[in-house]
């Protein structure tokens, strides 16, 4: 069984290989989608208000295209 309490809703986190997956489709670093996976894992997948959120690959898109937005110079995008 597993040791992590059932602290999610409606769905569960994803794995980092779930989030490398879905960055690497959106042509973005590996770096990226690590840093990404690492920031709401610390935060157990919840927003500021401590809401668990429904699906991590809305919350992915908008992190990816704040970056495109703040440095788009970084980031080669092979396409959405």
């Amino acid at each position: 069984m597993d040791s992590k309490p059932m602290l999610y809703t409606n769905s569960m986190p994803p794995t980092i290989q779930d989030v490398k997956v879905y960055f690497n489709q959106k042509g973005m670093p590996e770096r990226e989608a690590e840093t990404f996976f690492l920031f709401y894992e610390k935060r157990l997948w919840t927003s500021k208000r401590g809401n668990f959120f429904k699906s991590w690959k809305s919350i992915a898109r908008r992190w990816i295209d704040a970056l495109l937005v703040e440095m788009p110079w970084r980031f080669q995008r092979q396409g959405r």
